[in-house]
């Protein structure tokens, strides 16, 4: 075979390779996940967490280059979720072990027609910048508004969090509360360690007053928040502030036992948090009208 030859097989096999890249770019996969899959996925930008046929962007590396997409918009239930912060100075990965959602979120996914977003937020904490809560914030509602133009009802749009994403989730919640549902939010950390103690000993840090005096200087907030006993910058009692500015609004959760910030994810309370955040998100679809089936019912020990 002759030096050309082998030129124009190589090529062939190169034009071969890049339409089938541009295939998967562009096609649907072929199934759904059923059940969805609770492991971690190598999650390089923002997507939707487990592949659906109904939806789009999925969850890799060129999600980018496709446009979001929800088929049947007036029926599917839209949680995004986004994560932590380290108050970095430059954008985070996003690949870090609480970026992802816990099981309480990947599990909603069962539950009628809901698909859990993931928001690879790129804010940080650079200097001269405005703080990485106000940033993210309006990251999120961006997000919220694409999926509104799209057609999904805002009863149906819901916010999660942790940490800080839980922080700037609660931001945007009351920015814009009549453009979504409800938040579920895990071991809100804002502004550093005790929010409700430094109020009520008077703190002096401007930049932390002035963004918790924003957050509660909403007319509504609607969440559910995820406290743990152990949890280094929140426990459950220091959240207590949000709850008497919203005390029909704002529920706080602890599945009562030793587990620390990351309880959502590994611990004692996995499953306590994961039963308490699908009895609210079904009472919150719900209360805004739109009718679930019935949750399978416990398995049961046969009688002897």
């Amino acid at each position: 075979m002759g030096v050309g030859s082998i030129l124009r097989a190589i090529g062939a096999v190169f034009l071969l390779l890049f339409i089938a890249v541009g295939a998967m770019a562009v096609m649907p996969p072929a199934w759904i996940a059923d059940p969805p899959s609770e492991e971690p996925r190598s999650m390089m930008g923002s997507g939707f967490v487990n592949d659906h046929a109904d939806v789009a962007p999925w969850t890799w590396w060129w999600s980018d280059r496709i446009e979001l997409r929800v088929d049947h918009p007036a029926e599917t239930n839209i949680v995004i979720w986004n994560h932590h912060t380290e108050a970095m100075e430059g954008s985070p990965s996003c690949l870090g072990s609480l970026y992802f959602p816990p099981p309480a979120i990947a599990r909603l996914e069962r539950i009628g027609r809901t698909r859990v977003y993931y928001l690879c937020t790129k804010s940080s904490q650079a200097p001269g910048q405005p703080h990485f809560a106000r940033q993210r914030r309006d990251e999120i509602l961006a997000l919220v508004a694409r999926f509104r133009a799209l057609g999904v009802p805002a009863g149906r749009i819901f916010l999660s969090g942790q940490s800080g994403g839980s922080c700037s989730s609660l931001m945007a919640l009351g920015a814009a509360p009549d453009e979504m549902n409800a938040g579920i939010l895990f071991a809100p950390a804002c502004f550093g360690t005790g929010e409700g103690d430094k109020r009520a000993r008077g703190d002096n840090n401007p930049e932390r007053v002035g963004l918790i005096d924003e957050m509660t200087s909403a007319e509504r907030i609607t969440a559910l928040l995820v406290g743990f006993g152990r949890d280094r910058w929140n426990k459950p009692q220091h959240l207590g502030f949000l709850a008497e500015r919203y005390p029909e609004t704002v529920e706080i959760f602890t599945p009562g036992c030793g587990a620390d910030h990351s309880g959502a994810f590994h611990g004692c309370g996995v499953e306590a948090v994961a039963a308490a955040t699908e009895r609210y998100f079904r009472a919150r679809l719900e209360a805004a009208g739109f009718a679930l089936p019935a949750p399978a019912p416990s398995p049961t020990e046969p009688d002897e």
